[in-house]
């Protein structure tokens, strides 16, 4: 289900959210509970999964940031704020430009090969824009029977351009990539040997 009104309520959500997420990364407590298995009696007795368990869990508060200084933590808490609201946006951009394209077909023999009911349901779609033929459009089911079935090299190649091109470039929000640009040059890290960032270095 997608409405204005629950894009508006989804959107509202979004900072609380992102503040959920980050204050439980930023939780010292919480952090220092997890610390305390590691370095108590009974990390002897762990067995592997429990170990696993606990140093995954201390090395995503590391990456959280739960070691930054208050003015730090306060900066990344925007722009995880910023990242998820320009992370919706793009989602609701590739859903508009998915549900607003479609491929008008009328002639029989550029439907060739498709399934007879991707066929209907292609039909259904015509009629319900008042055309003659078939609509095919972005959707799973109407993308799939298109790519896998039709003999029509032109169509299948031109429904997987569209998508392709749907879901990429186009779908990003106008301040996509100032802002991007703007969040990755603040992420930017040494990764060294390992896929790890620091945050120390994130927002330096």
């Amino acid at each position: 289900m997608d409405t204005p009104e629950w894009r508006a309520a989804y959107n509202a959500c979004l900072p609380k959210l992102s503040d959920y997420e980050t204050e439980l990364g930023h939780n010292l407590a919480l952090q220092q509970g997890y610390a305390a298995l590691k370095a108590g009696p009974d990390w002897a007795h762990f067995n592997t999964a429990q170990r696993k368990l606990i140093d995954d869990a201390l090395r995503d508060f590391h990456l959280a940031g739960v070691d930054l200084p208050a003015d730090k933590k306060a900066r990344l808490r925007d722009m995880s704020q910023q990242l998820s609201k320009l992370t919706a946006k793009f989602g609701e951009n590739v859903l508009d430009a998915t549900q607003g394209w479609f491929k008008h077909v009328s002639d029989e023999a550029g439907v060739a090969g498709i399934p007879v009911i991707a066929l209907e349901q292609a039909r259904e779609a015509a009629a319900n824009r008042k055309l003659e033929g078939y609509v095919f459009t972005l959707d799973y089911p109407s993308y799939a029977a298109v790519i896998t079935y039709a003999e029509d090299r032109e169509l299948r190649a031109g429904i997987r351009l569209r998508k392709a091109s749907h879901t990429g470039r186009h779908a990003r929000p106008p301040d996509f990539e100032p802002a991007g640009a703007g969040l990755h040059q603040d992420a930017r890290t040494d990764r060294g040997g390992a896929d790890e960032a620091r945050p120390e270095e994130v927002l330096a």
